[in-house]
Order: C-alpha cells, then sequence, then structure tokens
C-alpha cells in the first residue's frame, strides 16, 4: 500500500522544476508508519482564475525513497511494478480549493478527489487512495501490513498559463 500511496503521489501535484515532489504517507498494522518521496516528477500545474488546472503530471515510479532499502526495493518490483509500468499520472482540475482528476497506475485509471492550496507562486495538493483499487495486493511483510488507504501529498510550481489557454480565458468572461 505504501508503494501504491506513492503512484497516488503524482496526484499530490508535482511539476518539471527541482521543487515538484510526491510524498506517500503510509499506515502499517499493527503499528507504525513511513513515508516515501519523490523529487522525479515532470507535468504542469496552472491557475486559471481561483482554479488550478495540471496536466501531464508523471511521476516515476522507481524513484520513491523510504530510507529503507529492502522496502523502496519491493515498492518498486513486487507492488509498483516499476519495470513494466515506468510511471504514475495525474490529471486533475479544481476550483476553490478542491479538484477531481484520475490517478493511473499499473494501467488503470481511478478517480480521485482531494483539496489544495496555492503559497508562494506553488500548489500544494493532497488527497487518499486505496491501493486495492489498482489490483495490488495488501503488501505484508514479516507479520507486518500496510493500510489499504494511503494519503498523497504533492507540490509543484505553477507554470504561466500558455497564450491560447489565456485567450480562452478571457473570452469566456
Amino acid at each position: 500500500m505504501n508503494r501504491f500511496l506513492f503512484v497516488a503521489l503524482s496526484l499530490s501535484f508535482s511539476i518539471i522544476s527541482s521543487a515538484a515532489k510526491v510524498e506517500l504517507f503510509v499506515e502499517l498494522d499493527p503499528m507504525g508508519s513511513f513515508v516515501a518521496h519523490s523529487e522525479s516528477v515532470k507535468g504542469r500545474a496552472y491557475q486559471i482564475g481561483n482554479g488550478i488546472k495540471v496536466q501531464g503530471l508523471k511521476v516515476k515510479m522507481d524513484s520513491f525513497k523510504t530510507g529503507i532499502g529492502l522496502r523502496d526495493r519491493h515498492m518498486r518490483d513486487k507492488y509498483f511494478k516499476a519495470k513494466k509500468f515506468p510511471y504514475g499520472y495525474i490529471v486533475a482540475q479544481g476550483q476553490d480549493g478542491t479538484f477531481k482528476g484520475s490517478l493511473t497506475l499499473l494501467k488503470k485509471k481511478v478517480p480521485i478527489e482531494g483539496t489544495y492550496k496555492i503559497e508562494n507562486k506553488k500548489v500544494l495538493a493532497e488527497f487518499t487512495c486505496k491501493i486495492s483499487d489498482f489490483g495490488i495486493d495488501a503488501p505484508l511483510y514479516l507479520g507486518v501490513g500496510v493500510d489499504n488507504e494511503v494519503k498523497v501529498k504533492g507540490e509543484m510550481e505553477i507554470s504561466p498559463l500558455p497564450t491560447k489557454q489565456k485567450k480562452s480565458v478571457k473570452s469566456k468572461k
């Protein structure tokens, strides 16, 4: 599940800049937790009025790090299957602090909903997803499992709105 959350992480909008990142917050059962981090994120986030639009967001699935090599390897190879499915994808659009979109992982596209805020020309987004929605078996290692629901947080810089979109936004007013 931890690995799945990182994939969902993609949703936690990150952009081509070095400031983009995705974090997966994974709860362990019976107790404990960990966070997986990736800064290997590409895509664009645009601010349109009081809304946002995220396009072409992709996260390299083998780039998540937890600080424990064995866990990283299990996440990458067993759960994310990063050699076969190297990227997780997110598309989203929102207004007034909430967004809807989709997360594609392991060739399964799942709807997502979450919240966002804009601070210092960056979009900070958060949503949750269930690893079971992507067909990922519940991770279990030495009697420690992972909760099905994973929190995904992302951060990315806001890109300048392309000229074509600026005109189409103005013409709608």
